[in-house]
This record gives C-alpha cells, sequence and structure tokens, in this order.
C-alpha cells in the first residue's frame, strides 16, 4: 500500500515537472521569436 502511494507520487511530480519544462521550452521560443524579429 505504501509503496502504492509512493509510486503514485512520483508519477505525479514526473508530470509536473514535464508540464513545466514544456512551458519553459514554450517561453523560450518566445523570446528567440522576438530576438529574430
Amino acid at each position: 500500500m505504501n509503496f502504492l502511494c509512493l509510486n503514485n507520487m512520483y508519477h505525479f511530480i514526473k508530470l509536473m515537472i514535464m508540464s513545466i519544462i514544456q512551458k519553459f521550452e514554450e517561453v523560450s521560443k518566445c523570446h528567440r521569436s522576438d530576438d529574430a524579429s
């Protein structure tokens, strides 16, 4: 039971980190396109 809870926690944190990285990449692209123009 405890292991299952820990596994769910890890999966949730991984999803959060992935979404944060995705947002960061999108912001970086926006900045790059602004610099180009």
